[in-house]
């Protein structure tokens, strides 16, 4: 019947490249393959050089990948938000891990959690898409976060929204060195 309650899993990569994360922790993965073993985490890439393993459960982790672009559909910013969450959560849910998360700003707004948001948040700042990425995940309650994104790095509060996103979910969060990335800057352009 599916997967009813959040729940952190423990990582571990074998082959090319060998990597651990504890269930709940933080790790970051600093090394300029980081990018590549974040994709292959998160399931997005697979590389026959690497194993994955989510320890002893029965279902899949819910995985919530924040990469470089915020990928949302033109909406409120309520369904923007709780878009990969099974249920919708209640308003006071949504705006107070907006709150938490400093997008007082967007919350704040004349139409608050009925604003209308463009398609991949066009207009917001990437600090914004980056928190409504964060919001997404603990909204969606995910158990495995993998943030492999240049916003992160380019976060000048990173610490401070760190510790925020650890009090609002349990989750195994791996923050993967994404400066580091031989691409970057192709892939990341700073206004």
């Amino acid at each position: 019947a599916g997967r009813s309650a959040q729940k952190p899993v423990p990582i571990s990569v074998s082959g090319a490249t060998n990597f651990t994360a504890t269930a709940g922790d933080v790790t970051k993965i600093d090394t300029a393959e980081a990018l590549r073993i974040a994709n292959v985490i998160a399931g997005l890439d697979h590389d026959t050089n690497l194993h994955v393993d989510f320890g002893d459960t029965d279902t899949p982790p819910h995985i919530a990948f924040i990469g470089d672009t915020h990928i949302g559909l033109t909406g409120s910013l309520r369904r923007t938000v709780s878009l990969s969450a099974r249920k919708r959560p209640a308003d006071e849910r949504i705006a107070d891990v907006l709150t938490a998360l400093g997008l007082d700003n967007l919350l704040n707004a004349p139409r608050g959690l009925d604003q209308r948001v463009a398609e991949n948040g066009k207009g917001l700042s990437a600090a914004d898409t980056l928190r409504l990425d964060l919001a997404r995940a603990v909204l969606g309650e995910a158990d495995l976060i993998v943030v492999a994104s240049l916003r992160w790095e380019a976060e000048r509060d990173s610490a401070p929204l760190l510790d925020t996103l650890r009090r609002l979910t349990p989750a195994t969060i791996i923050l993967a060195d994404a400066a580091n990335h031989p691409k970057s800057a192709e892939i990341w352009k700073v206004d």
